[in-house]
């Protein structure tokens, strides 16, 4: 077969792959990497630059294609390792986006300074090899839609996406922290509240996020203890070590001086006797109906210090049914952790799990 027909033969090979890389690599980086890839632009240039997400992917994307161009310029893969050309790009996407960020504010790139090049080393090898195999299988060319040629490709193909994704930073609680923070950045707390709602993976700088974003949106008292906590009270404010955020401005993280930051800091604390004292030290304590209006967390720590303290405070019969059941699936597991499991699947947004949780810490 002449050199002319053996590249149109690779043509739909090549058509095919350039279509999957592409559209793996745009989405991988607009819709899983992109606040990664905001952490990683601002760390690496100290804050003085901001990542676009749809600028971003797709300058990224059209990088990384150019590099596939080169590389199969000079190694000339055609039909069965045609899909390795694209191994320099993939592996570069993996390195940009595997960044590990620490949370004292520091990052690295972990293995990757001298997995990188090995893997490169590794790769100019195979190639070598391909090149030779290929002088001397001339039936590969005989026909010029082979199915094991596509095959091969997309088998490679295949591993190579594999390879991104296992090996790049899918850190789920770090994603929810970026996340967080971009929305946050953009005052979307709402947005920010979604990230990683439902999961049950989370650290004290998540927590802090999340509290922030709670209390601009006036949502603390009510939603606070729907979410998982990690290091209680201490967990409100940034400090100068580990509890900090990646690229949102510290100096927006401040204490409120409203009345639900106190009052949370006290459930935090499971300090009930302070937040019953701050509660009804509101002038608006004497309206009957004051208590009733409460957000759901505070009308549940009232109900809880009834019980705790035996000082009828609160009167709520249909909380009261829902407490007593709590306490029933409290008490019927024997195993702590059996307990604590099926107490999380049932009342695991409420004030009075966070409450027994930390009793038994």
């Amino acid at each position: 077969m002449s050199k002319s027909n053996k590249q149109n033969s690779a043509v739909p090979i090549r058509v095919v792959c350039a279509v999957l890389f592409l559209c793996f690599t745009f989405g991988y980086l607009y819709f899983y990497q992109a606040d990664v890839l905001t952490a990683t632009q601002h760390l690496l240039s100290g804050g003085k630059t901001h990542y676009d997400r749809t600028i971003g992917a797709v300058l990224i994307t059209v990088a990384l294609f150019v590099i596939h161009l080169a590389v199969l310029a000079s190694t000339k893969l055609l039909r069965h390792g045609h899909a390795l050309s694209y191994f320099p790009s993939l592996l570069a996407l993996t390195v940009l986006t595997g960044i590990h960020i620490h949370n004292d504010g520091t990052f690295d790139f972990g293995h990757w300074l001298w997995a990188a090049p090995l893997l490169l080393v590794l790769f100019i090898v195979v190639v070598v090899l391909i090149r030779q195999w290929q002088q001397f299988d001339r039936k590969s060319f005989a026909a010029p839609l082979l199915v094991s040629s596509w095959w091969h490709n997309l088998m490679v193909m295949a591993a190579m996406f594999l390879f991104v994704g296992l090996f790049s930073n899918h850190n789920d609680v770090m994603h929810y922290r970026l996340r967080a923070e971009s929305c946050m950045l953009h005052r979307d707390y709402q947005g920010a509240l979604m990230a990683g709602k439902g999961a049950l993976a989370t650290d004290s700088n998540l927590t802090m996020l999340r509290i922030h974003a709670l209390a601009r949106s006036h949502q603390l008292g009510e939603h606070l203890f729907e979410y998982p906590i990690v290091g209680g009270s201490a967990a409100m404010m940034p400090d100068s070590n580990h509890l900090r955020p990646v690229f949102f401005p510290m100096y927006r993280l401040v204490e409120y001086p409203s009345r639900d930051f106190r009052l949370c800091r006290h459930l935090l604390n499971r300090n009930l006797d302070a937040f019953v004292y701050e509660l009804m030290r509101d002038s608006a304590a004497t309206d009957s109906d004051f208590l009733d209006r409460q957000p759901k967390h505070y009308r549940e720590a009232l109900l809880l210090y009834d019980r705790r303290k035996a000082k009828p405070v609160y009167d709520n019969l249909t909380m009261e049914a829902d407490y007593e059941d709590f306490l029933k699936l409290y008490r019927e597991k024997t195993d702590a952790r059996t307990r604590q499991a099926h107490l999380c699947d049932v009342y695991g947004n409420t004030y009075w799990y966070y409450y027994f949780t930390r009793e038994q810490e």
